[in-house]
């Protein structure tokens, strides 16, 4: 990411070394090297390329070995090592340059900056402490300060360093996002909306701040101002710099008796999600041609009978639509009906079952889970890659324990689990997994997952595509939600708008999962008190 603040840079050029810059660090060899006319000028003229960066090095080392106490020597050496990505030489000689002035602002940026890049995060913090004695209120070390306090989660001091930082320079819009991200993170949205509607203010056409303000609106509950800036979401501003479309885009008007092209998102969770709003089109459209990715198409077909599917890139942007298939009247995306037909919370149906799972799959799964007289709950405690965990939601299954050690339920992970974390499964619950491999590799096809899903009696974990599953399902299924959610999800309450027969525990504040899985087990342990008083188990 690039960084808010950077000083000015001129432009590089290439080619071999000046003559003037031989001329002058020969001068400054005779002079004992107390001309620095060598840097002031002709080396700040030069290319990066690693050749003449390396050239420069030799000839600051000459001079270096002329006058060793002189920090800016150091200093310079440090930057053009710095540049040219020798971080750990160039981290020495900006501890040269502290050591001969400790006070110097340039040394400890440096210093700062390459710790930060080596991801030192401990060592980076305590510089930009000690670089905060010496300057406190320069704005580019308490945006590096900043930075080290979000790395460690702790977004109170983080917010407070951009505070600082903005008091010096207010024009920085950049900072203005950042300081909106950490209130968001801790709680303060009408904060967090200020500072995005200043970044609105000093550069209008940011996206990721508009795409920011949309997002809070939504997690709010707010749906007309959050839909209101929903176009500006990422994947429409990248459609938007491709060809034009040959039809129109559809505004919400009746298309009775004409084709509508529905395109779908590049995200899976997303297309569940905003599927509950197809059937609003029933009645205002002729015929809906629906985009659908190859592992949707099973599920869609059968939850969307009257809709005529498209495989995604039947309609590219720009050009005719392929052979056999009708040309469409009007075109929108499927992240665009919500803001047409999902305004206000009335505009919501109160039972929200909109997909539909195979019957025949269902029955399969239900017979495999049978027989031990025993409620079957799935649970999800991290996505089926660490490396899709971009939102905090994995739950370390040893944090699962006070769950799985409820005997009286017979638990089925819905992921495959490591050698390490099946050794852990049969310790807790006293038994092997179950591990049903059409229903662990079910994101291959969600309609294998659907009729797992539904086959069971309860479903546990965090917010993945299994939970936007889930409640289009109308399944019952309790959601593990970081502090700090994706838009998708409300900020308060147990109870969500989208999924109705979804039940939300939420993270403490402090940003551990120990008071959301002891809620969830007590929630549980009622659960199986009223199931023996009814002898349903």
């Amino acid at each position: 990411m690039e960084t808010p603040i950077q000083a000015p840079r001129t432009q590089p050029r290439s080619g071999s070394v000046p003559p003037e810059a031989a001329t002058v660090a020969a001068a400054d060899r005779q002079s004992g090297g107390e001309s620095l006319a060598l840097w002031n000028m002709p080396l700040r003229q030069l290319a990066h390329e690693t050749a003449q960066v390396n050239h420069l090095l030799q000839q600051a080392a000459a001079t270096l070995r002329a006058n060793a106490t002189n920090p800016h020597y150091f200093y310079e050496i440090g930057t053009r090592l710095k540049q040219q990505g020798r971080l750990e030489p160039a981290a020495q000689h900006f501890r040269r340059t502290l050591q001969l002035a400790p006070g110097h602002l340039g040394a400890w940026i440096g210093l700062v900056e390459v710790l930060v890049t080596q991801a030192r995060w401990p060592e980076a913090e305590q510089a930009v402490a000690e670089a905060l004695e010496y300057h406190d209120s320069n704005p580019r070390l308490h945006f590096l300060a900043a930075r080290c306090c979000a790395q460690c989660g702790r977004w109170h001091a983080a917010s407070g360093h951009l505070q600082v930082a903005l008091a010096g320079d207010p024009q920085q819009w950049q900072l203005w996002l950042l300081l909106a991200d950490a209130l968001r993170r801790q709680g303060r949205m009408p904060e967090a909306i200020q500072a995005l509607e200043q970044v609105c203010r000093l550069h209008p056409l940011d996206a990721c701040s508009q795409w920011g303000q949309a997002m809070l609106h939504l997690q709010q509950q707010a749906w007309s101002s959050g839909w209101s800036s929903w176009n500006w979401r990422p994947s429409r501003i990248r459609r938007a710099h491709q060809a034009p479309s040959p039809w129109p885009y559809w505004q919400g008007e009746p298309l009775a008796d004409k084709v509508l092209l529905v395109r779908c998102e590049p995200r899976r969770s997303w297309n569940l999600l905003l599927a509950s709003c197809l059937p609003s089109l029933r009645g205002k459209v002729g015929t809906v041609l629906l985009e659908t990715p190859a592992e949707l198409q099973s599920l869609w077909r059968r939850s969307f009978p009257w809709a005529e599917l498209v495989p995604a890139g039947a309609f590219p942007p720009g050009k005719a639509p392929k052979d056999g298939l009708p040309r469409p009247d009007a075109e929108c995306y499927l992240g665009d009906l919500p803001g047409r037909v999902r305004c206000s919370a009335e505009a919501f149906p109160q039972r929200n079952v909109f997909l539909r799972a195979d019957s025949d799959r269902v029955r399969h799964y239900r017979r495999l889970l049978e027989g031990q007289g025993r409620m079957s709950v799935g649970l999800l405690w991290r996505p089926s890659s660490y490396r899709q965990d971009r939102f905090g939601r994995s739950l370390a299954l040893e944090e699962c324990e006070p769950l799985l050690r409820m005997r009286q339920f017979r638990w089925v992970p819905l992921v495959i689990p490591s050698t390490y974390e099946h050794r852990l499964w049969e310790r807790f619950t006293g038994e092997k997994p179950l591990l049903l491999p059409e229903a662990t590799e079910g994101r291959r096809c969600l309609d294998e997952m659907a009729a797992t899903l539904s086959a069971l009696d309860l479903v546990i974990g965090v917010p993945t595509y299994h939970m936007h599953l889930a409640g289009g399902l109308g399944l019952s299924a309790w959601v593990l939600l970081a502090h700090w959610p994706s838009w998708m999800w409300p900020l308060e309450g147990e109870t969500t708008l989208w999924y109705p027969s979804l039940r939300l525990f939420r993270q403490g504040f402090q940003q551990n999962w120990t008071e959301a899985v002891e809620h969830v087990a007590q929630a549980l342990r009622q659960m199986a008190a009223v199931c023996e008083t009814t002898s349903c188990m």
